[in-house]
């Protein structure tokens, strides 16, 4: 579903992307683009096969020398990371959809993953070691250690994306001394002269005069800090700045708020009267 709006001969097209709303796929990809982007992960990949290929665990050690063991674990390390991670996202954010907390949705998503890597890492060691006449009670053996890292790495996955969208500060605006939690997750970049948020899935879309960024944050929470600010919900995925509000108007019956920066909102019938009423002050 989308709302169309027509302004000035140009048509404008928002959706409404609710993070309870997205397909698990969806989100998934998201969480791995979050990733993919940052610096930060990729130093620490490099370093967990660094430190793999110099211990030589399970004996990989005995089979391959150091250039086969960086190739080896470097590529169980980054396959096995990004398909349990598309796995798990996929089938957590499935989980949540279906009334599931959120840390619980995270462990079942763990477990889920756990099946495709052991495939995944089976089929690797029979290539690389070479075939042998499989044991019963070792391939058990083997699944419930990749279980267990499945379920500790969502666990710790979890608990590391709660803190995620903090950001370095930025200088404090005299203007919006109140919602400086709000603008220290922001990059310096776009600033902190806000016009709009937008619920994408776990994500806002912030928009400043400046530019847009994602930040890791639900609205219902961004609205608590921003509860000092010149602003006010309009949607169940909209925020938007009280002062870029440059019009409210009707297309099609339904109501929408043209902000500064030429973007249209679409405002629900729950939140019309209170935009009216800040409107007209």
């Amino acid at each position: 579903m989308t709302f169309g709006c027509r302004s000035n001969n140009r048509t404008y097209v928002n959706e409404p992307e609710n993070f309870a709303d997205a397909p698990p796929l969806q989100f998934a990809l998201r969480e791995l683009r979050y990733l993919i982007e940052r610096p930060r992960f990729w130093i620490g990949m490099l370093a967990v096969i660094a430190i793999l290929a110099v211990a030589a665990p399970f004996n990989t050690g005995d089979v391959l020398g150091f250039p086969g063991l960086l190739t080896y674990w470097g590529a169980i390390t980054v396959s096995t990371f990004f398909l349990a991670m598309l796995v798990s996202a996929g089938v957590g954010q499935w989980a949540t959809r279906h009334g599931a907390p959120e840390l619980l949705a995270w462990l079942i998503g763990g477990a889920a993953s756990s099946i495709p890597v052991f495939a995944l890492v089976s089929t690797v060691n029979a290539l690389v070691m070479g075939f042998s006449k499989p044991v019963a009670a070792a391939w058990f053996g083997f699944y419930l250690n990749v279980l267990a890292i499945s379920m500790a790495v969502s666990i710790i996955y979890y608990l590391a994306q709660m803190g995620r969208g903090s950001r370095p500060e930025v200088p404090p605006m005299s203007a919006a001394v109140e919602i400086d939690p709000f603008l220290a997750r922001l990059p310096k970049e776009i600033g902190a002269d806000l016009i709009s948020l937008q619920a994408q899935d776990h994500y806002l879309k912030v928009t400043t005069t400046r530019g847009n960024a994602m930040i890791l944050m639900r609205l219902s929470d961004a609205e608590k800090e921003l509860s000092g600010a010149e602003g006010l919900r309009v949607h169940r995925s909209w925020w938007v700045s009280r002062k870029h509000v440059t019009d409210l108007s009707r297309d099609q019956n339904r109501p929408i708020l043209t902000m500064s920066d030429g973007q249209t909102v679409p405002v629900s019938r729950t939140y019309l009267r209170s935009v009216r009423d800040a409107l007209e002050r």
